[in-house]
């Protein structure tokens, strides 16, 4: 029940109703500025004080979730620790006759079997009003009393929460004042020492930008030499090439003679050998007028492409803004149609030089 009690106090500080599941509920009231009926020239500060409902009863969820947040437990195990404080108060009320609820104040048993709340003259709940003295009006229009125009009450304890100590609100300012300027001034040397070892160190240590630009790239471009005096020759510089086999083979690099060998021994292949040119029945003479055409290109690199990747003897006829691509040559229309016919290409036709 200590810890129902604890708890309730804390949320009481911060919230306007707490909700005892089964028994009631808490309510905080703020009673504005007033004065005093015995004094009528005393004026009162606004408070805030307790007031006990037994018409709501429902949990709200309130005291539970505080529980949980406090204990590190669940919320299942939280509501029924709240259960069995509420029980617990009951049981003591109607044993005793009355429970005391902390610096909050006292549940009693009425003569009809109700339970009745009396709040406390100065509770834990007016702690954000506790610092406003009582003024006495009369003394400070100026009627030549003696007595003091401020009259001081005694600060409430204020509720913290649950797992710390209590602090009483005004020693709580006070401690809270000390505190902020120590750490203020903590902050302020702290920034200080920050800014001298920065400008000390850029002293020491100056940062040097480099006029070279740091450039990053797949390889190492080798340097070019000047040409010597007299020579308008560019220099030359060899590139090579580097091809991606499957990965059992790793990678091998083909030099550009070796490219230019190969390309020569594919095309040369057929032509190079006129015994071979009369066996396919595909030859090729600058001197024919017609050519069997088996593909045609806006540009003369896709027409080298295609070429590179049919292989065999494949030459480019550049004629009407395009890239024909032939096979074979014939000197009249009838031999070339004929050849087309054998070409092995469905769509090849016949094109006139």
């Amino acid at each position: 029940m200590n810890l129902l009690i604890r708890h309730a106090e804390y949320l009481l500080g911060r919230r306007d109703c707490v909700v005892l599941p089964g028994l009631g509920a808490l309510i905080c009231a703020v009673d504005s500025a007033r004065f005093d009926r015995r004094n009528p020239g005393m004026l009162l500060p606004p408070r805030r004080r307790v007031a006990f409902n037994s018409s709501i009863t429902a949990d709200d969820g309130l005291l539970a979730a505080s529980l949980s947040r406090g204990l590190g437990i669940t919320l299942a195990d939280a509501a029924e620790r709240v259960s069995r404080g509420v029980e617990a108060l009951r049981q003591a009320v109607t044993r005793d006759g009355s429970a005391s609820f902390g610096r909050l104040g006292f549940f009693r048993a009425t003569a009809d079997g109700s339970v009745v709340f009396s709040a406390a003259r100065v509770s834990a709940v007016n702690a954000a009003f506790a610092v406003l003295p009582d003024v006495d009006v009369d003394r400070l229009k100026g009627d030549g009393s003696s007595r003091p125009a401020v009259r001081t009450v005694p600060a409430p304890v204020a509720a913290t929460r649950p797992d710390t100590g209590n602090v009483g609100a005004s020693g709580a300012a006070a401690v809270g004042s000390r505190w902020r300027k120590l750490r203020n001034g903590a902050a302020g040397v702290a920034a200080s020492l920050a800014v001298i070892v920065t400008i000390t160190l850029f002293m020491l240590h100056p940062i040097r930008m480099a006029n070279e630009p740091q450039k990053a790239s797949l390889a190492p471009i080798p340097a070019i030499a000047a040409p010597a005096a007299g020579n308008t020759e560019a220099p030359r510089t060899e590139r090579r090439l580097t091809i991606g086999l499957p990965a059992e083979r790793g990678f091998v690099e083909v030099t550009p003679d070796e490219i230019k060998a190969r390309r020569e021994a594919r095309a040369n292949r057929v032509s190079g050998d006129p015994a071979k040119q009369k066996a396919s029945g595909m030859c090729s003479s600058k001197t024919d007028r017609f050519c069997v055409v088996v593909a045609s290109f806006p540009t003369m690199g896709q027409a080298r492409t295609y070429i590179a990747s049919k292989g065999g003897n494949l030459e480019v006829l550049q004629s009407d803004g395009k890239c024909r691509v032939y096979a074979a040559t014939a000197p009249t229309y009838a031999a070339a149609n004929a050849l087309r016919e054998n070409c092995g290409v469905a769509d090849a036709w016949v094109c006139r030089r």
